[in-house]
Formats: structure tokens, sequence, C-alpha cells
């Protein structure tokens, strides 16, 4: 079982999964959170293994409008409950970018969101991962937000695959992600700066992927699940005279612009 069944498994298990936020405003969400009811003891000092624990009940302030609409969400593939929550919580930058089409940014979400979800998972507990529920610790997106960064205009969601590759040509966005040991996949995509459609390849490593044998939640179908690789090409993504280049320990890799696939340089 991959990382992301695992947490997903044992978060389900521990009353359901995601806490689905259907209407960001300013009320209240009640959190059940356990408490020690003694001090925590010195780093130094073992704790009483007698001592007692009690669950009480905070509140997470919601406040601001969803980030986006539901029709907006449905267009672009993004978890109901995640696109409920305000920018301010939902969008947590990374490297971005300005355009003429506006602001790109690479975003997971707010530290925040843990607060709103059962273990690690906001949506719904019996939906397929990935169109219904997310895990928040391990997911990412592209946002194309105005140039304010305060209104988000197209989504593309990146679940257990957040990217930290961005690059700018002058017909498309290109993002990649390099797996590292927690989510070991790697991923690049292409979106086309006049149609906004995207387009996305998966690498799934040999080991413990999400994506190798049966996949383990919803797959879109402008998603391509690559054969399994066992070296990293991902840690830098570049521009060159050559055409859109990928590099890491494996060697140095030609990326396809239309299909994402690679091809051994030809120096």
């Amino acid at each position: 079982m991959s990382y992301r069944a695992a947490v997903i498994v044992a978060c389900i298990a521990l009353t359901g999964c995601g806490q689905a936020v259907s209407n960001a405003s300013s009320t209240a969400t009640p959190i059940a959170t356990t408490s020690s009811s003694t001090t925590s003891p010195p780093p130094t000092t073992v704790a009483d293994p007698t001592t007692s624990t009690t669950t009480t009940s905070v509140t997470i302030p919601i406040v601001g409008e969803p980030s986006q609409s539901p029709a907006d969400a449905e267009r672009d593939g993004v978890v109901p409950a995640l696109a409920a929550l305000p920018t301010s919580i939902r969008v947590d930058p990374g490297s971005a970018t300005i355009t003429d089409e506006g602001l790109w940014v690479l975003s997971r979400p707010q530290p925040e969101t843990m607060d709103l979800a059962t273990g690690c998972g906001l949506g719904d507990p019996n939906g397929l991962y990935g169109r219904d529920i997310i895990c928040v610790a391990e997911y990412g997106e592209v946002l194309l937000m105005d140039a304010t960064g305060e209104r988000i205009l197209r989504a593309y969601p990146l679940p257990g695959l957040p990217p930290s590759l961005l690059v700018v040509t002058d017909d498309a966005i290109f993002c990649g992600r390099w797996g590292d040991g927690a989510l070991p996949d790697s991923m690049l995509c292409r979106i086309d700066r006049t149609t906004l459609d995207w387009t996305v390849r998966v690498f799934p490593w040999y080991i413990d992927s999400g994506f190798t044998e049966t996949p383990e939640g919803h797959i879109p179908d402008n998603w391509t699940i690559g054969d399994p690789i066992d070296a990293s090409y991902f840690e830098h993504m570049e521009m060159t005279e050559a055409g859109l280049t990928v590099e890491g320990w494996g060697g140095k890799r030609l990326v396809d612009p239309n299909s994402l696939e690679l091809r051994e340089p030809t120096e």
C-alpha cells in the first residue's frame, strides 16, 4: 500500500476523513481536538503513562468568500470542500510569475487547512480520492489568479503531486514535480496559454507509487500515466536552445513540448 492509500485509509478509520466545508462564511466550524489535562513534561523527562486526556471543542473561524464558485470548481476538477475555503486559507504560494493572462502560482494549502480535516482528508470520505476528497498534506495546484493575487481565475489540481517547478514559454506554462521519499512520483504538466487547457504526464516511481497497477483514485482524462522510472530527472527544469530540458541525478532529458514524454538529448 502506498503512502497515499495508507493515509486515506487511516484517517477514514478515525470517524471519517474530511470535514467538507459547504459555505465559507464568517461562521465558526467546531473541530474536535485532543488536549492533555496536565502540563506536558519537559523533553528530558518521561511522561506519566497514567496522564488522562480529554476531548474539547474549539472553533476554527472561516472568514471570507469561497475561493471558487461551485461551477468553477466543477469546471476545474477541484474538490468542492477546497473550493469553499477562502483564498487566504486555501492558497500558500510558492513560485509565481506574471503574464498577460494573470498571475501564475504554484500553491499548496495553508497549514490551517489541517484544522479543518480529520487526519488529512478534506472532502467526502465516501468519494474518490482526487475528485471528492484530498489529503491536504500532499495536495498542490497551479493557479491562474488575477494580477492582485486575490482572485482565482482557473485552478489546475494536482493531488498527490504538488508541483515545485515552473517554466513559462510564449505559448505554454510548464510545471513539474520531483518525487521525494514521502510522495515518490514525479510529474510534468503543460497549460496552453491561449485555451487554458492542460495535460499531465505522471512518471511513477518503481516502488510505493500511487499510480502503478490499479490507480487509487480518480485519474482525469487529460492525465497520462507513464511507465515506472527508477531514476530522477526532475530536480531542475529550464528552456534551453535544444528545447524544454529537465535534469536530475538520473541525467538530463529533453521534454516533448506536447506529449511531455522524455527523450535522450542529441548532444
